[in-house]
């Protein structure tokens, strides 16, 4: 598939027990298209992210993603269709303890049955690990490895399955400046090279110059 337009309706999204509400009534992103999202703590720039990808689903407004209306999928459906078509960056990381950093690269090829993992997968791992800087790494685990480089290794996760959409949390949150520009250049090159949809949260001025749009939480309805 190559990049997913993505489109947001009415959307409303309420935790349970709390005063917050993110509505957004639109966002249109075309398919191939650059986005970074920023806005203090606390606004929805992470949930927003989540209602993207089918994780949370929205009270009431729809979330499409391509042709696939993902805001109605059952959840075994949407978890599908993130592994197949979206690339995750959490901002908590999200890995797997035990096992190595070169494993949690392929978590997305052993928890799918859709995905397969071939030579060229495995050399793709390498490859990105190489581009992030974390290639000694990968037959460590990540109790044994730094804050950043755990953060480069859910980058390179995300971007093993040559995703449609990425969608990455503060990915350069836990880096020095010099990794931040390189991880964001990394995401850019990749997504051009796969012609991917990328949205970007980033709390970082200094990162949002590569973007096609800057788009501010929680004042967000465009098209």
């Amino acid at each position: 598939m190559p990049g997913m337009a993505l489109q947001l309706r009415d959307l409303v999204f309420r935790y349970a027990g709390e005063r917050f509400a993110l509505k957004v009534p639109r966002l249109d992103l075309a398919a191939g298209e650059h986005i970074a999202i920023t806005g203090p703590s606390g606004c929805g720039k992470t949930t927003l992210l989540r209602l993207a990808s089918g994780i949370l689903i929205p009270e009431s407004g729809t979330v499409q993603a391509a042709e696939t209306i993902l805001s109605s999928l059952p959840e075994a459906a949407r978890r599908r269709f993130r592994l197949l078509h979206i690339g995750l960056v959490f901002q908590t990381f999200e890995l797997v303890p035990y096992l190595n950093v070169r494993d949690n690269i392929l978590l997305p090829f052993r928890v799918s049955p859709d995905l397969r993992l071939s030579g060229t997968v495995r050399d793709r791992a390498v490859a990105l690990a190489k581009e992030t800087g974390i290639a000694h790494l990968l037959d460590q685990s990540p109790a044994e490895i730094s804050q950043g480089e755990r953060q480069r290794i859910a980058l390179c996760r995300a971007l093993i399955t040559d995703p449609a959409l990425i969608l990455a949390d503060e990915p350069t949150g836990s880096l020095d400046p010099q990794n931040q520009q390189r991880a964001v250049a990394l995401l850019h090159e990749q997504a051009r090279q796969a012609g991917a949809t990328l949205i970007m949260v980033t709390h970082e001025p200094s990162l949002l110059g590569g973007f096609d749009r800057h788009l501010p939480l929680p004042d967000l309805q465009v098209a």
